[in-house]
């Protein structure tokens, strides 16, 4: 047996007694399968309940006795879900933020993807479930009662509908009884999406030997193999609708073998809408040389830490979207990562503008169908850009080139579940991992960043002046203590008091900001 022969397992169990490595041995079907980072069922425990588990490592020789070790059930994946890269990331993430394994899988893993074991309860024989006046217990009436109408039910769905607490001793004597069989079934939160497509199975050359055979009073069967001729394959629902016809129809014809009716799986899309190109402008001089000093650093793993210090209007998205052009050029990835209250749909349209469809969204607005389908797009390498919120930091590259952080002070990027990781430092130690440049942006830069980059343990990038050289908004600051000794015992200043109703008189409009 090759030496895939042993494999280290994180499990899905919550428990801080369960949080280590488990080592499974490999059934010979599997041998060639298991990888680093894919995902298994393990059976686990006392009663061998299967549960989800991702593959750490591997084992040539182990120093126990393996007749202890149980096998692997089945393999979920056909290929990683984490990186060897991830997985470093995921180990150094439980140590620094005193996290779970699990946890810190599941954070980087988009939510909702979890395979979870269900048992589900079925009749056996209907026949026999007739007989209810033989059941003593009201509870095992019920249960049946509820199985007759609603046909195959997880246990747990059973307990919730009919309120019973003790609900596996009813179960297990009803699967005594011989009425009822108990299955296990795999499931996750998150559902692919199908649409039903429609192949003719004929050629236009065909058709009218066809239809002369076809009865003459199908008239609707007719009319869809006529409306059929010349197209390439169409979804069933465009067809019912066009041609003004039930669903019965088209499986009539597809019994007589005139058409097939195929299930294709749809990438779901959170950009709904048709966005208008965003043109590229000339960097001033200012930007151009931020843009050069940065990307002179691409392929540096030593002095690959910016950041970039511009007051607001510098042009730093402008700087941001010119860099990604040239990662795409060298055939690597970036991520772009954008407090959540920031990400608005002008901030995306502004990288879909220019990008098109090499960009993918992630933030917490998504459904988890939504998510879970950018995630694969990713990871299936069809996109090159990700821009989001915090969680995107986690975005599966292969070939990461840059991850830029804009509103860099923002608390949001620190999150207060498990694990409590602060995405500035999770990006830096990916860009570590991966060899990429980190770029961070602020107007009013956090005091870690900008102490780190006075210190030079990052580059600093100063932008003072705004691009086309406006001007910035005069700011007067007032002390308050120098009203109250004048006898002004308001919350408004004189000066403020006077602007106010100056804007007044002149039908304008203010905004007052509190802390």
């Amino acid at each position: 047996m090759n030496h895939k022969k042993y494999v280290e397992i994180i499990v899905d169990n919550k428990s801080r007694n369960t949080d280590i490595t488990y080592t499974y041995l490999v059934p010979d079907e599997f041998a060639d399968e298991v990888q680093r980072g894919i995902r298994v069922l393990v059976p686990f425990g006392k009663g061998d309940k299967l549960l989800e588990g991702i593959i750490t490592d591997f084992q040539e020789k182990i120093s126990f006795d393996s007749h202890r070790l149980k096998y692997i059930d089945s393999i979920i994946d056909n290929k990683p879900v984490l990186s060897q890269q991830m997985l470093e990331l995921a180990s150094w993430m439980k140590d620094k933020y005193l996290a779970q394994y699990i946890e810190v899988f599941k954070t980087i893993l988009p939510s909702g993807i979890t395979n979870k074991v269900k048992k589900v309860v079925t009749l056996r024989n209907i026949n026999e479930t007739k007989k209810l006046s033989d059941l003593k217990s009201g509870y095992e009436k019920s249960i049946i009662e509820l199985l007759r109408n609603e046909g195959s039910c997880e246990i747990k769905f059973i307990r919730k509908k009919l309120d019973i607490k003790n609900i596996h001793k009813y179960i297990n004597d009803l699967e005594k009884k011989g009425l009822i069989d108990i299955y296990e079934k795999i499931d996750s939160d998150v559902k692919k999406k199908y649409q039903k497509v429609v192949y003719k199975t004929f050629n236009d050359t065909e058709l009218k030997a066809i239809l002369n055979d076809m009865n003459s009073n199908a008239k609707r069967q007719i009319e869809i193999l006529e409306f059929l001729k010349g197209k390439e394959p169409i979804l069933l629902s465009d067809l019912l609708n066009q041609v003004s016809t039930v669903k019965s129809t088209a499986l009539a014809l597809e019994k007589k073998g005139y058409i097939k009716i195929i299930d294709e799986e749809v990438k779901r899309n959170p950009i709904t809408k048709i966005i208008p190109k965003y043109p590229k402008v000339k960097l001033t001089k200012k930007q151009q040389e931020c843009f050069d000093t940065i990307f002179s650093n691409v392929t540096n793993n030593k002095d690959n830490k910016f950041l970039i210090h511009g007051v607001t209007g510098s042009g730093k998205t402008e700087i941001y979207l010119q860099l990604i052009e040239k990662i795409l050029e060298i055939n690597k990835q970036s991520i772009v990562l954008v407090p959540e209250i920031s990400l608005t749909p002008q901030t995306v349209e502004r990288f879909v503008g220019r990008f098109g469809n090499r960009v993918a969204i992630l933030h917490s607005r998504l459904s988890l169908g939504e998510r879970f389908d950018e995630w694969q797009r990713i990871r299936d390498g069809s996109v090159d850009i990700v821009v989001g919120a915090r969680s995107a930091i986690f975005a599966p590259f292969k070939d990461l080139g840059l991850i830029i952080i804009d509103e860099e002070h923002e608390n949001s990027y620190k999150s207060s579940m498990n694990p409590k990781y602060n995405t500035i430092e999770v990006a830096e130690k990916r860009c570590e991992l991966e060899n990429s440049v980190l770029v961070l942006g602020s107007a009013t830069p956090s005091i870690e960043s900008y102490y780190k980059a006075k210190k030079g343990q990052m580059n600093l990038i100063t932008l003072s002046t705004r691009v086309l050289n406006r001007e910035l908004p005069p700011i007067e600051v007032v002390d308050m203590t120098d009203e109250l000794e004048k006898g002004n015992k308001s919350i408004f200043s004189e000066k403020l008091f006077n602007s106010i109703n100056e804007n007044l008189n002149k039908n304008k409009q203010t905004i007052l900001f509190l802390n």
